[in-house]
């Protein structure tokens, strides 16, 4: 049985199957999805970027979302709640869960490190290296006509929306009791950043 396996895992690298890495996690209930290894961006100053989305077994609060995605690791390195800077990290994570197969169901989406709880309106991003700087339009792809006004949508996540994957405010704790948003928002999106090449 051992030598079989043997025989099956140099198969898979001849015939270039990936086999995805999962990352350390405590959360015994979440499983994690990563396309192709991940999503992995690289600054040109040599910041490496790494990102998984995480499901969850029910709705999470943003709250919620933030404490499981600094509770994880990668090759020990801490994540965070995803903050999205550059249009190639935008590209990246949106890319990466339009091909995770979420839910083809409006308003499905995953949390991502951003609010405005502090200033309505005023969207910034609340972990990483980049804590307290804005949600920059030009970077940031939200959809048509978001984010919008309605009071109780004061948290930021990636939504799935007629096919396409872009931003949209969320109930930060609502969403376990609004029915519209029920069983919509079991995902996160973690980032992990390092300099260097230990995350690729």
């Amino acid at each position: 049985m051992r030598r079989l396996r043997c025989i099956m895992l140099v198969l898979a690298l001849l015939i270039g199957i990936g086999v995805a890495v999962v990352p350390e996690t405590t959360q015994a209930s979440a499983r994690a999805f990563n396309p192709k290894g991940g999503c992995v961006w690289r600054e040109s100053n040599g910041i490496t970027h790494r990102y998984e989305i995480v499901v969850h077994w029910e709705n999470l609060t943003w709250f919620q979302a933030d404490q499981l995605a600094s509770q994880r690791k990668y090759k020990g390195v801490k994540g965070y709640l995803a903050t999205i800077t550059n249009g190639a990290e935008d590209w990246c994570v949106r890319t990466m869960m339009l091909q995770s197969k979420i839910p083809a169901v409006d308003a499905t989406g995953a949390w991502l490190g951003g609010h405005d709880l502090s200033k309505r309106g005023e969207w910034r991003w609340t972990n990483g290296p980049e804590k307290g700087s804005l949600v920059q339009r030009r970077f940031f792809l939200w959809h048509t006509n978001q984010p919008d006004n309605n009071p109780t949508e004061r948290c930021l996540g990636y939504m799935y929306r007629e096919g396409w994957v872009a931003g949209n405010n969320y109930p930060c704790t609502q969403i376990m009791t609004d029915g519209f948003f029920r069983d919509k928002m079991k995902r996160y999106i973690v980032e992990y950043t390092a300099r260097g090449t230990v995350l690729r």
